[in-house]
Protein backbone atom coordinates (compact mmCIF):
# COMPACT_ATOMS: atom_id res chain seq x y z
CA UNK A 1 0.00 0.00 0.00
CA UNK A 2 1.50 3.31 -1.09
CA UNK A 3 0.96 5.94 1.61
CA UNK A 4 2.96 8.85 0.19
CA UNK A 5 0.10 11.32 0.60
CA UNK A 6 -0.58 10.28 4.19
CA UNK A 7 3.10 10.78 5.00
CA UNK A 8 3.73 14.00 3.09
CA UNK A 9 0.29 15.68 3.17
CA UNK A 10 -1.10 14.18 6.37
CA UNK A 11 -4.18 12.70 4.71
CA UNK A 12 -5.02 10.22 1.97
CA UNK A 13 -8.13 8.73 0.37
CA UNK A 14 -8.38 4.93 0.65
CA UNK A 15 -10.85 2.43 -0.83
CA UNK A 16 -13.37 0.88 1.57
CA UNK A 17 -16.51 -1.01 0.57
CA UNK A 18 -19.29 0.79 2.45
CA UNK A 19 -21.93 2.23 0.16
CA UNK A 20 -24.49 4.95 0.85
CA UNK A 21 -27.39 2.48 1.19
CA UNK A 22 -25.62 0.55 3.95
CA UNK A 23 -24.66 3.81 5.64
CA UNK A 24 -28.24 5.08 5.72
CA UNK A 25 -29.52 1.78 7.12
CA UNK A 26 -27.05 2.03 9.99
CA UNK A 27 -28.05 5.61 10.71
CA UNK A 28 -31.72 4.58 10.77
CA UNK A 29 -30.81 1.99 13.39
CA UNK A 30 -28.90 4.59 15.36
CA UNK A 31 -31.87 6.97 15.28
CA UNK A 32 -34.09 4.26 16.77
CA UNK A 33 -31.76 4.12 19.78
CA UNK A 34 -31.57 7.92 20.06
CA UNK A 35 -35.38 8.06 20.08
CA UNK A 36 -35.77 5.57 22.93
CA UNK A 37 -37.44 6.80 26.15
CA UNK A 38 -34.92 8.40 28.52
CA UNK A 39 -35.00 5.51 31.03
CA UNK A 40 -34.20 2.97 28.29
CA UNK A 41 -31.62 5.14 26.59
CA UNK A 42 -29.71 5.49 29.88
CA UNK A 43 -28.93 1.75 29.73
CA UNK A 44 -27.02 2.26 26.48
CA UNK A 45 -24.03 4.03 28.06
CA UNK A 46 -21.14 2.07 29.58
CA UNK A 47 -17.52 2.56 30.56
CA UNK A 48 -14.72 0.98 28.55
CA UNK A 49 -12.57 -1.32 30.72
CA UNK A 50 -9.08 0.15 31.10
CA UNK A 51 -9.85 3.57 29.61
CA UNK A 52 -8.29 6.25 31.82
CA UNK A 53 -9.49 9.32 29.89
CA UNK A 54 -12.29 11.62 31.03
CA UNK A 55 -14.85 10.12 28.63
CA UNK A 56 -14.41 6.33 28.72
CA UNK A 57 -17.80 5.84 27.10
CA UNK A 58 -19.13 2.93 25.10
CA UNK A 59 -22.60 3.31 23.60
CA UNK A 60 -24.84 6.39 23.43
CA UNK A 61 -24.15 9.75 25.03
CA UNK A 62 -25.50 13.21 24.38
CA UNK A 63 -23.25 16.25 24.46
CA UNK A 64 -24.39 19.82 24.44
CA UNK A 65 -23.67 23.45 25.13
CA UNK A 66 -24.08 22.91 28.88
CA UNK A 67 -21.12 20.50 28.67
CA UNK A 68 -19.13 23.12 26.71
CA UNK A 69 -19.31 20.81 23.72
CA UNK A 70 -20.89 20.91 20.29
CA UNK A 71 -24.54 19.74 20.59
CA UNK A 72 -24.83 16.21 19.23
CA UNK A 73 -25.57 12.59 20.03
CA UNK A 74 -22.48 10.42 20.06
CA UNK A 75 -22.55 6.62 19.79
CA UNK A 76 -19.31 4.69 20.34
CA UNK A 77 -19.15 1.09 19.19
CA UNK A 78 -16.50 -1.32 20.40
CA UNK A 79 -16.91 -5.08 20.22
CA UNK A 80 -17.31 -5.32 24.00
CA UNK A 81 -20.48 -3.19 23.86
CA UNK A 82 -22.89 -6.03 23.04
CA UNK A 83 -21.85 -8.02 26.13
CA UNK A 84 -22.15 -4.88 28.27
CA UNK A 85 -25.68 -4.26 27.00
CA UNK A 86 -26.74 -7.85 27.65
CA UNK A 87 -25.28 -7.76 31.17
CA UNK A 88 -27.22 -4.53 31.81
CA UNK A 89 -30.46 -6.28 30.87
CA UNK A 90 -31.01 -4.37 27.62
CA UNK A 91 -33.28 -6.04 25.09
CA UNK A 92 -31.00 -5.78 22.05
CA UNK A 93 -33.26 -7.82 19.76
CA UNK A 94 -34.96 -4.77 18.14
CA UNK A 95 -31.49 -3.31 17.51
CA UNK A 96 -29.73 -6.46 16.40
CA UNK A 97 -29.40 -5.34 12.79
CA UNK A 98 -27.73 -2.08 13.79
CA UNK A 99 -25.33 -3.75 16.23
CA UNK A 100 -24.40 -6.46 13.75
CA UNK A 101 -23.87 -3.89 11.00
CA UNK A 102 -21.73 -1.72 13.27
CA UNK A 103 -19.68 -4.78 14.21
CA UNK A 104 -19.04 -5.66 10.57
CA UNK A 105 -17.98 -2.10 9.72
CA UNK A 106 -15.78 -1.91 12.82
CA UNK A 107 -14.02 -5.17 11.95
CA UNK A 108 -13.46 -4.09 8.34
CA UNK A 109 -12.01 -0.74 9.38
CA UNK A 110 -9.79 -2.42 11.99
CA UNK A 111 -8.34 -4.68 9.30
CA UNK A 112 -7.74 -1.67 7.04
CA UNK A 113 -6.07 0.20 9.93
CA UNK A 114 -3.70 -2.70 10.53
CA UNK A 115 -2.82 -2.78 6.83
CA UNK A 116 -2.15 0.97 6.88
CA UNK A 117 0.09 0.71 9.94
CA UNK A 118 1.94 -2.23 8.43
CA UNK A 119 2.59 -0.18 5.31
CA UNK A 120 3.71 2.79 7.43
CA UNK A 121 6.19 0.47 9.14
CA UNK A 122 7.65 -0.37 5.73
CA UNK A 123 7.88 3.26 4.62
CA UNK A 124 8.89 4.75 7.99
CA UNK A 125 10.94 2.02 9.72
CA UNK A 126 11.71 2.31 13.41
CA UNK A 127 8.40 3.61 14.70
CA UNK A 128 6.77 0.16 15.03
CA UNK A 129 3.24 1.45 14.49
CA UNK A 130 1.55 -1.94 14.18
CA UNK A 131 3.37 -3.50 17.14
CA UNK A 132 2.43 -0.50 19.28
CA UNK A 133 -1.21 -0.92 18.29
CA UNK A 134 -1.12 -4.56 19.34
CA UNK A 135 0.35 -3.63 22.73
CA UNK A 136 -3.04 -2.22 23.70
CA UNK A 137 -6.10 -4.28 24.70
CA UNK A 138 -8.51 -4.70 21.78
CA UNK A 139 -11.15 -2.41 23.30
CA UNK A 140 -8.56 0.40 23.53
CA UNK A 141 -7.26 0.12 19.96
CA UNK A 142 -10.29 1.24 17.98
CA UNK A 143 -13.43 3.33 18.37
CA UNK A 144 -16.19 3.45 15.77
CA UNK A 145 -18.04 6.71 16.35
CA UNK A 146 -21.46 7.67 15.03
CA UNK A 147 -22.30 11.37 15.32
CA UNK A 148 -25.78 12.80 14.98
CA UNK A 149 -25.76 16.60 15.00
CA UNK A 150 -28.87 18.58 15.82
CA UNK A 151 -29.99 21.27 13.34
CA UNK A 152 -29.67 24.98 14.03
CA UNK A 153 -25.94 25.24 14.62
CA UNK A 154 -23.35 26.38 12.09
CA UNK A 155 -20.23 25.19 13.94
CA UNK A 156 -20.43 21.47 14.52
CA UNK A 157 -16.84 20.91 15.66
CA UNK A 158 -14.32 23.64 16.37
CA UNK A 159 -10.72 23.48 15.16
CA UNK A 160 -9.06 20.53 16.90
CA UNK A 161 -6.68 17.58 16.70
CA UNK A 162 -7.90 14.03 17.05
CA UNK A 163 -5.98 12.51 19.94
CA UNK A 164 -5.44 9.11 18.34
CA UNK A 165 -2.69 8.10 15.97
CA UNK A 166 -4.88 7.76 12.91
CA UNK A 167 -8.43 8.70 11.97
CA UNK A 168 -10.69 7.44 9.20
CA UNK A 169 -13.43 9.83 8.06
CA UNK A 170 -15.80 7.06 6.97
CA UNK A 171 -19.10 8.63 5.90
CA UNK A 172 -21.31 11.68 6.32
CA UNK A 173 -24.79 12.74 5.27
CA UNK A 174 -23.37 15.82 3.57
CA UNK A 175 -19.93 17.45 3.38
CA UNK A 176 -18.80 19.68 6.24
CA UNK A 177 -15.21 18.67 7.05
CA UNK A 178 -12.41 21.21 6.61
CA UNK A 179 -8.69 21.01 7.38
CA UNK A 180 -6.72 23.89 8.84
CA UNK A 181 -3.86 23.70 6.36
CA UNK A 182 -6.00 24.18 3.24
CA UNK A 183 -9.50 25.24 4.44
CA UNK A 184 -11.02 23.27 1.56
CA UNK A 185 -14.22 21.32 1.99
CA UNK A 186 -13.67 17.56 1.88
CA UNK A 187 -16.19 15.89 -0.43
CA UNK A 188 -16.16 12.06 -0.17
CA UNK A 189 -16.76 9.65 -3.03
CA UNK A 190 -18.73 6.39 -2.86
CA UNK A 191 -16.83 3.48 -1.26
CA UNK A 192 -13.91 5.66 -0.21
CA UNK A 193 -12.74 6.93 3.17
CA UNK A 194 -10.23 9.59 4.18
CA UNK A 195 -7.33 8.60 6.45
CA UNK A 196 -5.50 11.35 8.33
CA UNK A 197 -2.96 11.63 11.13
CA UNK A 198 -3.88 12.43 14.72
CA UNK A 199 -1.93 13.98 17.57
CA UNK A 200 -0.36 10.71 18.71
CA UNK A 201 1.24 10.34 15.27
CA UNK A 202 2.85 13.78 15.58
CA UNK A 203 4.06 13.14 19.12
CA UNK A 204 5.37 9.65 18.40
CA UNK A 205 7.31 10.69 15.28
CA UNK A 206 8.55 14.04 16.70
CA UNK A 207 6.71 15.82 13.91
CA UNK A 208 7.65 13.59 10.98
CA UNK A 209 3.90 12.95 10.70
CA UNK A 210 1.82 16.06 11.29
CA UNK A 211 -1.49 16.02 13.13
CA UNK A 212 -4.22 17.16 10.75
CA UNK A 213 -6.16 19.81 12.63
CA UNK A 214 -9.70 20.13 11.34
CA UNK A 215 -13.19 21.47 11.98
CA UNK A 216 -16.75 20.81 10.83
CA UNK A 217 -19.32 23.34 9.61
CA UNK A 218 -23.01 22.82 8.98
CA UNK A 219 -23.65 24.02 5.44
CA UNK A 220 -27.40 23.30 5.60
CA UNK A 221 -28.41 25.14 8.73
CA UNK A 222 -31.85 23.74 9.54
CA UNK A 223 -31.30 20.04 8.91
CA UNK A 224 -29.58 17.43 11.07
CA UNK A 225 -26.27 15.98 9.94
CA UNK A 226 -24.67 12.64 10.70
CA UNK A 227 -21.13 11.34 10.35
CA UNK A 228 -19.25 8.09 10.94
CA UNK A 229 -15.62 8.22 12.10
CA UNK A 230 -13.10 5.56 13.14
CA UNK A 231 -10.24 6.25 15.57
CA UNK A 232 -7.05 4.20 15.88
CA UNK A 233 -4.99 4.43 19.08
CA UNK A 234 -1.51 2.95 19.31
CA UNK A 235 0.87 3.13 22.27
CA UNK A 236 3.37 5.98 22.38
CA UNK A 237 6.18 6.43 24.91
CA UNK A 238 6.22 10.22 25.27
CA UNK A 239 2.73 10.62 26.78
CA UNK A 240 -0.01 8.45 28.22
CA UNK A 241 -3.63 8.72 27.08
CA UNK A 242 -4.60 11.24 29.77
CA UNK A 243 -1.67 13.51 28.93
CA UNK A 244 -2.53 13.36 25.23
CA UNK A 245 -6.13 14.22 26.06
CA UNK A 246 -4.99 17.28 28.05
CA UNK A 247 -2.72 18.45 25.23
CA UNK A 248 -5.55 18.01 22.74
CA UNK A 249 -7.77 20.23 24.90
CA UNK A 250 -5.04 22.89 25.13
CA UNK A 251 -4.65 23.00 21.36
CA UNK A 252 -8.36 23.15 20.59
CA UNK A 253 -9.65 26.20 18.77
CA UNK A 254 -6.30 27.83 18.05
CA UNK A 255 -3.53 27.36 15.49
CA UNK A 256 -0.71 25.79 17.52
CA UNK A 257 2.11 23.52 16.42
CA UNK A 258 3.81 21.19 18.87
CA UNK A 259 7.09 21.27 16.96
Amino acid sequence: MNLNKLITDGKQVLPFNFNSTDQKQLIQGLKQIIDLPANERALWLHKVPGDTTSEPDNGLSERGVKDQKDPKCCFHYRHCLVDQLIQAGVNIEPHQKFLQGAGIVCSGLAKLAEDVLMSLDEELPGYDFLARLMQRPEQLRYTLRFLYYKPGYEKMAELHDDRGGLTFAVAESRPGLYFENDNQLYVPDENQILAFNGLKAELHTSGALKSMRHYVKNLVFNEPRWAIVFFIHYHIDVMNDVQVEHLTAQRKGSAISTY
